[in-house]
This record gives structure tokens, C-alpha cells and sequence, in this order.
């Protein structure tokens, strides 16, 4: 059976790692090939570093902070920056506007076709649910544009998530759902380790303190791990089976290639044999 690759779509050099470590992590062991794309990585933001520090030197410890965590993943993953420009350096734009950060704007359709510029074979693309920062609004358009046809999976961002209740994302889902003209379908990968989440984001120490990364890490485990939004009926990526038992909805997700990942009643894929 050949290797299921993922390609992920990262905003920042810490957005993957902030929303995926412990589905990345999973995916890895059942033996997916990881592709972590960061977009705007030439950076100034490091919060946790002195205010003069120079705009290469920031750029350079954020990419050093993105590839040991990619690293930590194993020799599956790999990382990929674009060096796009990050939102604070760009001229000021409105935010969240449909022109600077919607489909059809030079941002998305910039970083769309450098996505697609990558090279990388068909596969699974994760991109970001994108509920408040611009720069996740224009990686979840590009992203949608460079995966074409090939099987999407949208992820909820952290930490914006956390303030919304999962009814809100769940409604927000249902309204993208309707745009993309599929259907989105909610579950986890594998069981959600606060510890083992809090030693990867550790990588990131330009912008993290120990202190937040733990609450993070305490609310994401209240809330039932990393939610994922499967996107079925494409062409590659479909759902085998659906069907409700006591404890909610089961169905299995199969890819071209063969490997299929079941979600059962608790929300936890698993790959079928």
C-alpha cells in the first residue's frame, strides 16, 4: 500500500503545531507522509524576544522553532516555508475584508498558485478554519484553491478557537459547508495528550510561555482534543459507511490510495485494517 500524504496548510511558522500536534502526530504513526506548508513567514512577531531584535534574525529563530517541532514529528514530516510576508509588515488593509483576504483577492490568488508551485503529489490537504486572524482567512482560500479536487480537511485554529463554543464553530461550519457545497463532518484523531501537546508547542519559545501553552493545552483536552472537519464526497476521499449507534455517528473515510481511517461513535478515527 503506497504512503497517504498530507499536505498542511499553516498559516505561521506555530499555527500546524498550535492546531494539529496531536493529529499530525497520529497520522505519522499510522504512516502518512506530513507536508507542513507555512505561508507568511517572514516575520517581526516574537513577543517572547527582545523589541530590537532585527526582522532576519526573528524570521530565521521562527523557522529553527518550526523545523524542530517538524522534526519532533519524526522522519515523515517535513516543512516547507513559503516566505510570504506576514500581516503586521503589509501595508494596513481593512480587516478581514472580502478585498484584501477573499477568493478572488491578489493575496489568496499570490499564495494559491505558490501553493501550487510546491509540486507536491495529490493528497489530503488541511487547511485552517480561519475564524478571526486575516492571514488564516487567505491561507483557507489559497488552500482551498490549491487542493482542486483532492480530499480537504479543515482544522480548527488555536487558540482563536477557544473563544468560541464548539456550537458557535459547529454553526460557522455549517455556513462554509453551504459556500464549498460540501459537506463537513466533524471528529478526532486519537485521544488528546495534554503534555505530550504542551512539549511540541514548547518548541516556539519565541512566542509561548509555559504558563498559557499549559491553559491552552487544559481547555483543548475539556473540549474533546483537536476537532478536524472532514470534507466528504469528493473525489478521492469518501465516506464507506454511515451510520448512527448510541453513542453518535460512525463512518469511514477511504483515500485513493487505499487507507481508510474510521471514525467511530466517540469521534476517534482509527485506520482499518
Amino acid at each position: 500500500m503506497s504512503e497517504l500524504t498530507i499536505n498542511v496548510v499553516s498559516p505561521h511558522s506555530d499555527d500546524a503545531a498550535l492546531s494539529m500536534s496531536q493529529s499530525l502526530s497520529t497520522l505519522i504513526g499510522q504512516g502518512a507522509l506530513v507536508r507542513v506548508i507555512s505561508c507568511f513567514t517572514t516575520s517581526a512577531w516574537a513577543p517572547r524576544l527582545e523589541a530590537s531584535t532585527p526582522l532576519d534574525v526573528i524570521t530565521s529563530i521562527r523557522y529553527q522553532e518550526d523545523l524542530t517541532f517538524v522534526r519532533q514529528l519524526g522522519p515523515q514530516a517535513t516543512l516547507h516555508h513559503l516566505g510570504m510576508v506576514d500581516e503586521p509588515l503589509r501595508p494596513p488593509s481593512e480587516p478581514l475584508s472580502h478585498s484584501a483576504h477573499g477568493p478572488d483577492s491578489p493575496l489568496v490568488q499570490e499564495l494559491a498558485e505558490a501553493l501550487r508551485q510546491t509540486g507536491f503529489p495529490q493528497g489530503i490537504w488541511m487547511v485552517p478554519m480561519a475564524v478571526r486572524h486575516p492571514d488564516h482567512l487567505i491561507a483557507l482560500w489559497a488552500g482551498l484553491a490549491a487542493a482542486g479536487n483532492d480530499p480537504l480537511v479543515i482544522y480548527e485554529d488555536m487558540p482563536y478557537a477557544l473563544a468560541f463554543t464548539p456550537d458557535e464553530i459547529a454553526r460557522q461550519t455549517r455556513h462554509f459547508s453551504q459556500l464549498i457545497q460540501r459537506p463537513l463532518l466533524p471528529g478526532t484523531l486519537g485521544q488528546f495528550d495534554a503534555q505530550r501537546w504542551s512539549n511540541l508547542i514548547a518548541c516556539y519559545a519565541s512566542q509561548f510561555c509555559g504558563t498559557e501553552v499549559a491553559q491552552w493545552a487544559a481547555q483543548i483536552k475539556s473540549r474533546g482534543g483537536e476537532r478536524l472537519w472532514v470534507s466528504v464526497g469528493r473525489t478521492i476521499a469518501c465516506v464507506q459507511r454511515c451510520d448512527r449507534d448510541v453513542e453518535g455517528l460512525s463512518y469511514t473515510i477511504r483515500a485513493n490510495n487505499g487507507m481508510r481511517f474510521r471514525c467511530g461513535g466517540r469521534g476517534e478515527y482509527r485506520q482499518d485494517q
